[in-house]
């Protein structure tokens, strides 16, 4: 008991060190890795993204994406038809769209460049 044993909280470090005290605050200011949009119709994605989808539909990559541009997917829809289109660019080295052909599919794709444009990871 006392205030040697006082849990840490925003103002007192309890048994954490200054240091420690200030580095776990600042993860409370980090951002979010993903926005969360869910979709029941087609829709061309945004970097930074995770599309919770509903339905049968395309969810279109973006055109014109940075090395480093992630998409995330979470088919809710239990279906086995929901496409991810290419929009002109590789998936897995591949130049066409790839079709979620497993029930509730998941995934994050980052795009790499041109070579082997859009991984699954």
């Amino acid at each position: 008991g006392g205030t040697a044993h006082a849990a840490a909280t925003t103002s007192v470090a309890g048994f954490l060190s200054a240091a420690d005290k200030t580095k776990l605050d600042s993860l409370s200011t980090l951002p979010n890795k993903y926005l969360v949009s869910e979709i029941s119709t087609s829709t061309t994605a945004v970097a930074g993204t995770c599309y919770v989808i509903s339905a049968n539909l395309t969810l279109t990559l973006i055109a014109d994406p940075a090395v480093g541009d992630e998409v995330a997917f979470a088919d809710l829809s239990g279906l086995t038809t929901v496409i991810i289109g290419n929009n002109g660019k590789k998936i897995m080295n591949w130049e066409e769209a790839m079709t979620l052909d497993v029930p509730y599919a998941k995934g994050i794709l980052v795009y790499t460049g041109t070579n082997f444009g859009w991984v699954r990871v």
